[in-house]
């Protein structure tokens, strides 16, 4: 994946924030935006914004692992966005390594190809199962870290930063 320059904060649509809010985000420096089907206040604001000339960065995601549902994902989100591509679509809520096998890494390879997404990646709560997962074709992931979930700054960051990992923490 060629390097982006993504800011620090990525804002989620969760709890709805005003579409308002969002653009003052946009403005603050804030260029990426966790993104969800139902997450009305943010597709109103990612449409409002490519009709203004901007096309914030956006990460949504898949909770399947079929081929034919991850490609339904993809080109729903799309379609409800009014893009051409998503800048990172990740493989939700996985708790062990056979979630990220069989046809779900092909059927990302293909999308990547296509150009229907930019990067591909996958999210846990798992720190030894994230640092397991580090490669192709991944590129991302995303992973629980804070003041109350610490550790991930142990061994996993400087790992997936010598893989040419991109990580987002929630």
């Amino acid at each position: 994946m060629a390097v982006t320059s993504i800011s620090p904060l990525v804002l989620s649509g969760a709890y709805e924030p005003s579409v308002a809010s969002l653009f003052r985000a946009l403005s603050a420096g804030c260029n990426a935006f966790f993104w969800e089907p139902r997450y009305r206040n943010l597709t109103a604001f990612l449409r409002a914004a490519k009709e203004r000339g901007e096309e914030p960065l956006v990460i949504a995601g898949t909770y399947h692992a079929t081929e034919r549902a991850i490609r339904a994902d993809v080109e729903a989100a799309l379609r409800r966005l009014r893009r051409d591509a998503l800048d990172v679509l990740l493989v939700f809520w996985v708790r062990s390594a056979a979630r990220l096998e069989g046809e779900v890494p092909r059927v990302l390879e293909q999308l990547k190809r296509e150009g229907l997404v930019r990067a591909v990646g996958f999210s846990t709560h798992d720190r030894a199962l994230a640092e397991s997962m580090l490669r192709d074709p991944y590129d991302v992931l995303m992973i629980r870290h804070s003041a109350a979930h610490p550790g991930a700054e142990e061994s996993l960051f400087a790992r997936a930063h010598d893989a040419g990992f991109g990580v987002l923490g929630f």
